[in-house]
C-alpha cells in the first residue's frame, strides 16, 4: 500500500472569513486515499465551530501551546521544531504572514507551498496604519521573493507581484457550486430589487462610498442594499446611515439564503485578490456589480455575461451604471464550465498536482 502524503496545513487562526473558508475548501477535495492532512493554528484563542468544521472533513487539528506572534516567532522556533518532528509533514502549505515567515525559517528542511491572497502593499497600510504597514508589506514580498512554490490566487495577483519581480504560480479560488436543499428562496421583507454586499467592514472595502452611492438610488429608483459583514468600521457606517432601506445586518452564518434570496451583488473595493463573496454570488447565478480594479476586470473576463463594471469615479455616473446593469437581460442558468471554473473542486484539483509536482520534484 502507497504511503499518504501528510500535508500540514498553517494558519493563524479559524475565523469565518475568506482565505478559511478557501483553505475549507481545498482539504474538503483531497484525495483522502492519497493525502493525509494536519491544520496547525498558530494562536491560543480558539474558534470551536470552525475546528469542528475542519474536523468534519478528517483534518487532525495542531493547536500551538503558545501564541505564536511576529514579536515571539523566533523565541518559539524550537517549539515549532517539536511539532514538525512529530507529524513529519511531506509538504507545509502556508497563507497569511506568520505562517509564511515560518516557511522562510524551516525552507531547507521541509518543502513549502504558499499562497498569497491578499496585495500586501495595497492592504497592510490602510489595515495597520501607513508605518507599520509599509513595513509588513516590505517583509511578505521578501518572503515571496525567497519562495520556491508561490501561488497566487488570481491572475490579477500574479501580475501585481511580476511588478515586484516576484513570479507566482496561478491557481484561481473556487467556491462550493453544489446546493443544499435547505436553500430555498423564501419571502423575505426588503424592498426589490435587492442588492447585497458581504465582506468585512474595512477601509479596503470602500463600504463608505458604497453606502453614499446606494442611499441616492435608493431614493430614486427604490430597492435595499444588505451589507453582511463585522469589522472595525461597522459601527460607524451604521450610526451614519439614515436610509431606512439599507440595511447593516452583522456577520451571518447562513450567507448562501441571502444571496439566493438577492437580486445582484455589489462591490466598491479598492482592492481584492479574487473575492470569495462575488464567486459565490455568481455561483447562484446572480449579476454582480464591481468596481473597475484589476480583479474584478479579471471576472468580468471569465464570466462576461454576468458582470457589470463601474467605469466612473463619479457617484451620480455610477448611479446611472447601476441602473443600466438593472435593465440587462441576464442567463438564469451558468452553463457547465463556468460552474467548473468556479467551482472549490477545480481549485483543489490544481492544488494537488501540485503537491505532486513539488513531492516528484524532490525526489
Amino acid at each position: 500500500m502507497q504511503k499518504k502524503i501528510t500535508v500540514m496545513y498553517i494558519s493563524n487562526s479559524l475565523d469565518e472569513r475568506g482565505p478559511t473558508n478557501q483553505l475549507f475548501n481545498i482539504i474538503t477535495h483531497l484525495n483522502k486515499k492519497k493525502y493525509r492532512a494536519y491544520l496547525l493554528i498558530l494562536t491560543s484563542k480558539k474558534n470551536n465551530k470552525e475546528i469542528t468544521r475542519f474536523k468534519k472533513i478528517g483534518v487532525k487539528i495542531l493547536n500551538s501551546d503558545v501564541n505564536i506572534k511576529w514579536y515571539n516567532l523566533f523565541s518559539a522556533i524550537n517549539h515549532l521544531k517539536k511539532i514538525f518532528k512529530k507529524i513529519r509533514p511531506d509538504i507545509i502549505h502556508t497563507h497569511g504572514l506568520i505562517p509564511d515567515l515560518i516557511s522562510l525559517i524551516f525552507k531547507k528542511n521541509y518543502q513549502f507551498v504558499i499562497t498569497s491572497r491578499n496585495i500586501p502593499y495595497f492592504d497592510y497600510p490602510g489595515k495597520y496604519g501607513y508605518l507599520l504597514g509599509s513595513l509588513m508589506a516590505h517583509i511578505h514580498l521578501y518572503v515571496f521573493k525567497k519562495s520556491h512554490n508561490l501561488v497566487s490566487c488570481s491572475k490579477s495577483m500574479n501580475l501585481e507581484l511580476n511588478k515586484k519581480s516576484i513570479d507566482s504560480l496561478i491557481i484561481k479560488n473556487g467556491v462550493k457550486v453544489s446546493r443544499s436543499k435547505n436553500h430555498t428562496k423564501q419571502l423575505i421583507k426588503y424592498q426589490k430589487p435587492i442588492f447585497i454586499f458581504v465582506g468585512s467592514m474595512i477601509k479596503r472595502k470602500n463600504v463608505g462610498l458604497l453606502i453614499k452611492i446606494m442611499s441616492k438610488y435608493i431614493i430614486k429608483y427604490k430597492g435595499s442594499l444588505l451589507i453582511i459583514g463585522d469589522g472595525p468600521l461597522l459601527s460607524n457606517y451604521s450610526f451614519k446611515n439614515r436610509n431606512k432601506n439599507i440595511h447593516f445586518l452583522g456577520h451571518k452564518t447562513d450567507v448562501e439564503d441571502y444571496f439566493l434570496n438577492s437580486d445582484y451583488y455589489i462591490s466598491l473595493s479598492l482592492s481584492e485578490g479574487l473575492p470569495n463573496s462575488v464567486l459565490e454570488s455568481l455561483s447562484f447565478c446572480k449579476p454582480v456589480i464591481l468596481s473597475n480594479i484589476e480583479s474584478h476586470r479579471e471576472i468580468k473576463n471569465d464570466f462576461s455575461k454576468m458582470v457589470t463594471i463601474t467605469k466612473h469615479t463619479n457617484a451620480d455616473k455610477i448611479i446611472n451604471e447601476i441602473v443600466s446593469a438593472t435593465k440587462k437581460k441576464y442567463p438564469k442558468m451558468l452553463d457547465k464550465q463556468y460552474i467548473y471554473q468556479l467551482s472549490s473542486n477545480r481549485m483543489s484539483s490544481e492544488y494537488q498536482n501540485l503537491y505532486d509536482e513539488v513531492i516528484n520534484r524532490e525526489i
